[in-house]
């Protein structure tokens, strides 16, 4: 039987755009490959929401198998 290990990792907005709070994806990228490269792999991605619908981050669940 398969086991897994279970990551969150969040996922900071990086700007303030003209339509409010925004992702680089660049940025997001840039701090999901490392974890790509120790065998992470994205499941779920989801936003939290503040006050007036301000989304302050996201984050990303990580899975992985455990040998």
């Amino acid at each position: 039987m398969r086991k897994w290990e279970y990551l969150t990792v969040r996922l900071p907005r990086t700007k303030k755009g003209f339509l409010g709070n925004t992702f680089d994806e660049r940025d997001i990228s840039a701090i999901l490959y490392p974890y790509g490269q120790d065998g992470w792999e994205m499941v779920s991605c989801f936003t939290d929401a503040a006050y007036e619908g301000e989304t302050l981050c996201a984050f990303a669940i990580m899975k992985r198998e455990i040998a």
